[in-house]
């Protein structure tokens, strides 16, 4: 059995466009169209809401977003003061944070999450460019952990759990 062919998916294939062009008459990336196809959410009621007009009702802007209450941006970092990743995430962020502990050879810990969208995440990013070690890690500096807390709205110098437990932090 096949799996169900997302609803904008649907209407742009109905309507014989491209996804580079669906992303122009959208003003979004083809990369946004993509994720959206494949079930991420629409990170913006706006978006959203084109997709809808444009469809004539037969993507509905509800459905769109129907996760994104769900999306987190996260923080971590390897301990003991190691690089601090940003990230976001739209499930399980216990299965997240094993993703990335099975691929970093230190022990990490979060620092905290904050619900967010794929905008703030690459706001973040742009912001914290200066410090950028390579791709979605940075140095842990104090500049850094000050746009953290910020963001977070929280300090994050208390004790972080890291993610196995057991395991003795370095």
């Amino acid at each position: 059995m096949s799996e169900p062919i997302h609803p904008l998916k649907a209407w742009r294939e109905r309507c014989n466009y491209t996804t580079r062009k669906m992303a122009e008459i959208l003003g979004t990336s083809p990369g946004t169209v993509c994720r959206i196809e494949q079930g991420y959410q629409v990170t913006t009621l706006d978006l959203a809401r084109r997709i809808e007009k444009l469809s004539s009702g037969a993507v509905k802007a509800a459905d769109l977003r129907k996760r994104v209450h769900q999306a987190r941006v996260y923080f971590v970092q390897c301990v003991p003061n190691g690089p601090i990743k940003v990230g976001i995430v739209f499930s399980n962020m216990r299965q997240r944070m094993n993703q990335i502990q099975l691929n970093c050879p230190h022990i990490i810990k979060t620092l905290g999450t904050v619900a967010g969208t794929y905008e703030l995440e690459t706001q973040i990013k742009h912001d914290l460019a200066e410090w950028s070690i390579h791709g979605e890690w940075f140095e842990p500096v104090p500049e850094v952990k000050a746009y953290i807390r910020k963001v977070l709205g929280k300090p994050i110098t208390r004790p972080a759990e890291a993610i196995w437990p057991g395991r003795k932090a370095a």
